[in-house]
């Protein structure tokens, strides 16, 4: 397994979404995948001081029109362990997808979903990150000031607040 930094069209992607609300230099790219060959973001352990985006075939760039949807939604993930308790996302990622396995026929794609308009506190790790993604996506919310997905960037993400 490779590992490695983020390249500088990746820190400048990921600045355009979070702005300095990450701390970038602790995060790195893995080119493996998790269970079920899906990727993920580990928090950062004991005698690894930093977060991984666990992301396979990405590993060679992020910044690429098919995966910074991706890169941002795991990026997500890194937001939520340094904004909040650093394995909270984990485990509750874990939760829901186990949950959406067992009451959606062996698919995870029942964590993801949300309908905006609740508090950001109230969405579930896949969720938010999701809702993140999908407003930066150039074809869902294009990254607009107008989109309706746009108050949790402003109002949560960027500030780094995470129970507003």
């Amino acid at each position: 397994m490779a590992i490695r930094f983020l390249y500088g069209n990746e820190i400048t992607l990921a600045q355009l979404v979070f702005q300095n609300s990450i701390n970038l230099t602790i995060v790195r790219i893995q080119n493996d995948l998790g269970l079920g060959n899906r990727p993920w973001t580990s928090p950062p352990a004991p005698g690894v001081p930093f977060f991984i985006l666990h992301v396979g075939s990405g590993y060679s760039g992020m910044a690429t029109s098919g995966r910074s949807s991706l890169f941002i939604h795991e990026l997500t993930h890194v937001w939520q362990g340094q904004h909040g308790f650093l394995y909270g996302y984990v485990f509750n990622s874990a939760l829901h997808q186990t949950v959406s396995v067992i009451f959606n026929g062996g698919q995870v794609s029942q964590a993801y979903g949300y309908s905006v308009g609740r508090r950001w506190s109230q969405y579930a790790t896949e969720q938010q990150a999701s809702i993140v993604a999908d407003w930066y996506s150039p074809y869902i919310g294009k990254r607009s000031t107008g989109d309706s997905r746009y108050r949790y960037i402003r109002d949560n993400i960027r500030p780094g607040n995470p129970w507003a």
